[in-house]
C-alpha cells in the first residue's frame, strides 16, 4: 500500500547524512504531503524536531499568526506570498504545526509554504557566498571557492549514490 512505501521513503531519508535536519525536515512534510492517505501514518520524530523553530516561542507565535492567514489563503500564491515576510524559523514551525494535525490548510496552502521556506533558505545561503565572494585576500578567497566545489562535489556525488540506492529500492 501507499502508507509502507511512504514510511521506506521516510526511512531512507532519515539515513541521508548529508542533508541537514532542517531539509529532511522539509522533504519529510512534503512526503507526507503527497499521499492523501496519511491518516494512519505514524508521525517522524526526525521531521517534528526539525520542525520545531528551534525551541523559539517567538518563531511559534509567529508560526501560529501565519496559519491563520494560511487559512484564508487558497490559492499557492497567495500562501507563498503571505509565507515570504516571515523568518525561516517561523516558516519551519508553522510547518511543523501541520505536520503535527494541530491544523489543517489546503495543499496549495501547504506547498506555498514549502516554497517560501525554500527560498528563504536559498537567499540566506546566497547572501553568505556572497560576501565570500567580496573578501579581497585572493588566499582566502581561492580556499572559500575550493571548499564550496568540495562540498558541492560531495552533495552531488551523495545525491547520485543516493538516487541508486531509492532506485534500487523500489
Amino acid at each position: 500500500g501507499k502508507n509502507t512505501d511512504l514510511e521506506a521513503l521516510m526511512e531512507w531519508l532519515k539515513t541521508r547524512p548529508i542533508l541537514s535536519p532542517l531539509t529532511k525536515g522539509i522533504l519529510g512534510f512534503v512526503f507526507t504531503l503527497t499521499v492523501p492517505s496519511e491518516r494512519g501514518l505514524q508521525r517522524r520524530r526526525f521531521v517534528q524536531n526539525a520542525l520545531n523553530g528551534n525551541g523559539d516561542p517567538n518563531n511559534m507565535d509567529r508560526a501560529v499568526k501565519l496559519y491563520k492567514k494560511l487559512k484564508r489563503e487558497i490559492t499557492f500564491h497567495g500562501a507563498k506570498e503571505v509565507s515570504l515576510s516571515y523568518s525561516t524559523g517561523a516558516l519551519a514551525s508553522c510547518m511543523g504545526l501541520i505536520y503535527n494535525r494541530m491544523g489543517t490548510v489546503t495543499t496549495e496552502a501547504a506547498f506555498g509554504l514549502v516554497c517560501a521556506t525554500c527560498e528563504q533558505i536559498a537567499d540566506s545561503q546566497h547572501r553568505s557566498h556572497r560576501q565570500m565572494a567580496t573578501t579581497t585576500n585572493p588566499l582566502i578567497r581561492h580556499e572559500n571557492r575550493m571548499v564550496l566545489a568540495s562540498t558541492t562535489a560531495k552533495a552531488m556525488e551523495q545525491m547520485a549514490g543516493s538516487s541508486e540506492q531509492a532506485a534500487e529500492a523500489m
